[in-house]
């Protein structure tokens, strides 16, 4: 893993960094999987690839906060990602543990339009459920 972790990052590889990033995850080594995330992030922006760069940096950024958010040279350059503050609203709410119907009836929203902002919190976050989400909400505070 450490030999395609260099190889790829002096390639600035992002889909192989990407790659990396997850084998050192199954291997239990969050750390060495944030920084090869955070690298991969910083190669997708370089090439202009936003939304592998977004992707890439939830990725980096979720498995920092469970490493207690160390500061390497490649975390250092990680942008976190930027909820909306309409997402973060609807987020934080959610992370008190109200329903999507909740959420809309305390904004006066559709719970269509919950649903929406939830689904964007997702993908710039990099998580795939509620419970993740909240973690991470609570985890910014």
């Amino acid at each position: 893993m450490w030999a395609e972790h260099a190889a790829a990052v002096a390639a600035a590889d992002g889909a192989r960094l990407d790659a990396v990033a997850g084998e050192f995850e199954r291997a239990g080594s969050r750390l060495l999987a944030a920084d090869a995330a955070a690298e991969a992030a910083a190669a997708h922006h370089r090439r202009g690839d936003r939304r592998r760069s977004a992707r890439s940096g939830a990725v980096a950024a979720r498995l920092a906060t469970a490493c207690g958010r160390p500061r390497t040279p490649a975390l250092r350059g990680l942008e976190p990602p930027r909820l909306t503050g309409r997402e973060r609203e609807v987020a934080e709410l959610m992370a008190r543990g109200l329903s999507n119907a909740e959420v809309a009836r305390r904004l006066v929203v559709s719970v269509r339009t919950v649903e929406t902002h939830l689904a964007h919190a997702y993908a710039k976050l990099g998580v795939g459920d509620r419970a993740a989400l909240a973690d991470l909400v609570r985890a910014r505070d």
